[in-house]
């Protein structure tokens, strides 16, 4: 008999896409408008003070941590008890030093009673040469995680990487004298689905091409954070919308998504992308319980999967292709 592996996962049409609405105008005025407890996840990038004040305004540096604790009481009782707020944000560098206004910020919104859980980081594989020429190229920026609670809902293994690694190797010796941080380790090591880093490495060659937004969002980096912050048919936010790609993502991934943008050019580019998008073309799309099955098929089979083959899902380029600018 010939040994076989599942198949990866399907690529084709997405049944029972869920709901796109988009409202036009400022957040703070559109925000209070939603039903109370119906938000499980905020997932946005606001705008970076006056960085690009020339494209979609912006506010003063001073004004900032006070604009945004607004934004997030409006957003309070919109969230469900155990969502999330993922900010997408990094200072400049001003007079020769890092900008505050993001800091400030941060000590506000703990100020104002906001959890932050969590720091996390998108890392962009061969960034150009960004910032000032006078320091490193900057590769990176902050995805900062907040809430209003201790242990907010967070599925850690559904953008995972199959590993041969789960768990790690302890020695005697390492238990006691260095207890606190080797109280998880075990005595082997197997194969399954490991928890997402803190940093996700996602290229800016992967936003969507002929979209005419001067900071558009990679699909990619959306879609690990809504599948890791959102439950199918739960309900993502993105109150500053730009050129539309968190909600697009989420409705390819079975999610509800609320998307508010004042700029009328955006709006209309939002419209745009909505009505061309071929919504039957689904990518390929990271599935936890097919990885399991393959995971355990090929250990009860004695196959040597070759690890790349299943994450390779996730990595593959080119697999959001479809938001990638609109007809004609």
């Amino acid at each position: 008999m010939v040994k076989s592996l599942p198949s990866k996962p399907k690529v084709g049409a997405t049944k029972d896409l869920a709901q796109i609405t988009l409202l036009p105008g400022d957040c703070l005025e559109q925000i209070p408008l939603l039903k109370d407890r119906s938000i499980q996840a905020v997932i946005t990038s606001p705008p970076y003070a006056m960085q690009r004040k020339r494209q979609y305004g912006g506010v003063l540096e001073k004004d900032y941590p006070k604009w945004m604790v607004c934004v997030f009481n409006a957003i309070k009782p919109k969230l469900t008890k155990d969502g999330s707020i993922l900010v997408n944000i990094r200072s400049h560098v001003k007079d020769g030093a890092v900008s505050d206004y993001v800091l400030n910020t941060r000590l506000a919104l703990r100020e104002a009673g906001f959890s932050e859980n969590e720091e996390l980081i998108w890392y962009k594989p061969e960034a150009g040469p960004l910032g000032s020429v006078m320091r490193p190229r900057r590769a990176w920026e902050q995805i900062l995680w907040f809430s209003t609670c201790k242990n907010p809902f967070v599925d850690l293994k559904a953008a995972g990487r199959v590993s041969k690694n789960i768990g790690f190797s302890r020695t005697k010796k390492a238990t006691e004298d260095y207890s606190d941080l080797y109280g998880g380790g075990t005595g082997n090591r197997r194969l399954g689905i490991a928890r997402i880093e803190d940093v996700f490495a996602v290229p800016i060659s992967d936003n969507s091409k002929r979209v005419k937004h001067p900071a558009a969002f990679p699909p990619a980096l959306v879609e690990r954070l809504v599948l890791s912050f959102t439950k199918k048919g739960d309900t993502i936010l993105d109150p500053f919308a730009g050129s539309g790609t968190t909600v697009f993502v989420a409705r390819f991934l079975k999610r509800h998504a609320i998307g508010i943008e004042k700029e009328p050019e955006f709006v209309d580019l939002i419209r745009e992308r909505q009505n061309t998008i071929d919504w039957a073309a689904a990518p390929p799309t990271p599935n936890l319980e097919w990885s399991r099955q393959l995971i355990e098929e090929a250990a009860h089979m004695g196959i040597n999967i070759h690890l790349d083959f299943v994450n390779g899902t996730l990595s593959e380029k080119n697999r959001w292709k479809v938001l990638d600018g609109v007809r004609g």
